[in-house]
């Protein structure tokens, strides 16, 4: 039912960006660098949006929080926290 899909094998991509993930040094890769990286080694040539469905169904969507500062101190902030009125 409906279009085929341009990217087929689901395993190798899946393996392919989880290597790109421990290769790279410092930071996440981004869905451009995905993007690209499926235009050079599978020949797919696709949208950004399209993509991020591909990293879905390969379930590999993740969120990440906020980062946190090297020199925050965590004890003030939950002291600040417990003291704090609430609105």
């Amino acid at each position: 039912q409906g279009r085929k899909r341009k990217l087929t094998d689901a395993v190798a991509f899946k393996k392919t960006v989880l290597e790109m993930q421990k290769d790279k040094s410092g930071g996440t890769i981004r869905g451009i660098d995905i993007l690209k990286m499926m235009k050079k080694k599978f020949g797919v040539d696709c949208c950004l949006s399209s993509t991020y469905v591909y990293l879905k169904r390969a379930k590999l969507v993740w969120i990440t929080g906020r980062s946190k500062h090297p020199n925050s101190d965590l004890k003030s902030q939950d002291n600040l926290k417990k003291t704090s009125k609430k609105l």
